[in-house]
């Protein structure tokens, strides 16, 4: 009996031997983190503090110096924007008919193009298609025998991936065309072209018509145009 007392008094004062000792630890800890979680937040003022003084670095600003007449334009070209956007101001319908007289271009729906094109593929041997197309095109007017695709169909402008001639040529195919139509390149080149890089390999083309959409009404379009009026205004 007396030895089944002492192995409970050995167990209880363990037990309670740990539980302080946890404690002590959980007190420790809560300290450091408490101290720790100080140093993450810092008191609202020094942060609203440290908030200007970085501002103001940013801004090439010193309060106690008079303002450079430089900084004083481009705070001042930005005012005038965020009042721009802010305001949404409304142009006459003067000024927006001769916006969009001397944009016109932009509002041009999708290009038509139609022509003959040969097609040498990429393939893993060693012969490069694009050197092949090179080749051909040294010659292919003197050649008889040739049998080229015909093909007609879209560009949109801004090169989307409905367009049928990026879903047949691929993207890089329809950007290197469209980048040789606004360079006014394509009008100054006759008979065969190329070689151009397409989702299937190397093209020579033979370009026999473009046309473009006409640009809309103005009244069909005019909340568009009047953003753009609004972007032009806050460019210049």
């Amino acid at each position: 009996m007396e030895k089944l007392k002492r192995k409970y008094f050995f167990l209880t004062l363990f037990s309670v031997s740990v539980i302080s000792i946890s404690f002590i630890f959980l007190q420790d800890t809560r300290e450091q983190a408490d101290e720790y979680d100080y140093k993450l937040t810092p008191e609202m003022d020094e942060v609203n503090k440290q908030t200007i003084l970085d501002l103001s670095e940013k801004l090439n600003l010193n309060l106690n110096e008079p303002i450079n007449e430089e900084i004083l334009e481009e705070h001042s070209k930005l005012t005038g924007i965020l009042s721009a956007v802010s305001n949404k101001k409304t142009p006459s319908r003067k000024e927006l008919a001769l916006f969009y007289q001397n944009n016109s271009h932009k509002y041009e729906g999708d290009i038509i193009f139609e022509f003959l094109y040969l097609i040498f593929p990429s393939n893993s041997s060693k012969t490069n298609s694009y050197l092949q197309a090179e080749r051909k095109l040294k010659i292919i007017n003197s050649e008889e025998e040739i049998s080229p695709h015909h093909f007609s169909g879209n560009l949109d402008p801004y090169l989307q991936s409905n367009s049928s001639l990026v879903r047949k040529f691929g993207y890089g195919f329809a950007s290197k065309l469209k980048a040789l139509l606004d360079e006014g390149k394509l009008q100054k080149m006759p008979g065969w072209i190329g070689p151009i890089m397409g989702r299937d390999g190397a093209y020579l083309l033979n370009i026999s018509s473009i046309t473009a959409s006409p640009a809309p009404d103005l009244d069909t379009i005019i909340e568009e145009v009047i953003n753009d009026w609004r972007l032009d205004q806050i460019k210049n």
